[in-house]
């Protein structure tokens, strides 16, 4: 076979690498867009009703789309997590989104078409601590909500999401930093009403928060709504 017969082997294509920057932690990262296969597999398996399973499909995500070397998922706090998931999608499937709401207006479903990126708001980005006071013996210093916290558990509830963001307990003047969730829940939660978890949830409302917010306007009655959410399952 001559030379200019010879058949030539496609060589492997690689993925774009992209840089992003978490708001919270600024730590840089290289990320790659998701693949059919990981569209098929993660995000079309994804139930908003489902906050354990959504949470354990983007770290799935995640781990396959972040390249850098030096990287630990478990540390994320839970601002930077959906940031980052958030940025994957935009990097694999473009910034615009469409979908369907109910008006506010003449209360009819109606769509929207949005650009995510412009959309992504970050509240209170340096509010990162709060101390609060649950009584003369103990404080607390919250944080935004180590995604770890979420992982092991069968079930999202409050007192999770409020281990989760427990920095540092401070009882009779004495600091303790190192404990699991499962410590705070067992020794210090169990003495909680329900009035203390509404005080600490109105406590972590201060704190650096990642929302989707837009304006739209119905097609039925031809209102302008604004929507706002911290729940980004719907946004994949």
């Amino acid at each position: 076979m001559s030379p200019n017969n010879k058949k030539n082997k496609l060589p492997k294509l690689t993925l774009p690498v992209h840089n992003i920057t978490l708001p919270i932690s600024k730590e840089k990262l290289e990320i790659q867009p998701f693949v059919i296969k990981n569209e098929k597999s993660l995000l079309t398996s994804i139930d908003p009703e489902d906050k354990k399973g959504a949470v354990k499909l983007f770290k799935s995500l995640i781990d396959e789309c972040v390249i850098s070397e030096v990287f630990e998922v478990n540390t994320l706090n839970i601002v930077d997590f959906y940031y980052l998931i958030l940025n994957i999608r935009m990097k694999s499937n473009g910034e615009m989104i469409d979908g369907q709401l109910q008006c506010e207006h003449c209360f009819k479903q109606t769509e929207f078409e949005i650009n995510l990126e412009n959309s992504i708001l970050i509240k209170n980005p340096e509010n990162l601590s709060c101390t609060i006071k649950m009584n003369d013996q103990l404080s607390l210093k919250l944080v935004p909500a180590n995604i770890k916290s979420l992982f092991d558990e069968e079930e999202i509830v409050v007192q999770d999401l409020v281990a989760g963001s427990v920095d540092t307990v401070v009882i009779d003047g004495k600091i303790y930093k190192d404990f699991t969730p499962d410590e705070l829940i067992e020794n210090i939660f169990c003495i909680f009403t329900k009035m203390d978890y509404e005080k600490i949830s109105k406590e972590m409302e201060s704190l650096a928060r990642l929302y989707i917010s837009f304006d739209y306007d119905c097609v039925n009655c031809g209102e302008n709504n604004n929507y706002e959410t911290d729940d980004i399952s719907n946004f994949k």
